[in-house]
């Protein structure tokens, strides 16, 4: 409830010219306490690859950033099944999987993460 989980896609340039590709990561909760987004873009990675070029984009997805306020207008973490999908835009979002937060409900302080950091390798 208060870590992070490592999200990676690899991109490939399968052309014949240098191009550039914008990774986006989304997420959706389906059954929390209150309606959320169905697609939140919580972080993006503009990737520069050579013809025949490959690399894998790795997101630091943490916890803070599928809070969002409740009823009782705290910003909380709730326990449950995240959906979690990359792609290149909001419409094409190809590679999907789940992430389980187990535990208690956390109410999210000051300080709380507001980015989601981007490797590249």
């Amino acid at each position: 409830m208060d870590g992070s989980v490592a999200i990676s896609a690899t991109v490939a340039n399968t052309g014949d010219r240098a191009g550039a590709e914008v990774v986006q990561l989304y997420v959706h909760d389906a059954y929390a306490s209150i309606v959320r987004p169905v697609k939140q873009l919580v972080g993006y990675a503009k990737v520069h690859l050579e013809p025949g070029e490959q690399r894998r984009v790795t997101f630091d997805l943490h916890a803070d950033r599928v809070s969002f306020t409740g009823i009782d207008y705290q910003r909380i973490v709730e326990p449950g099944v995240i959906e979690v999908s990359v792609g290149t835009s909001s419409e094409d979002r190809p590679l999907t999987a789940e992430v389980t937060f187990v535990g208690e409900t956390r109410v999210v302080g000051e300080g709380r993460v507001l980015l989601t950091p981007v490797t590249m390798a």
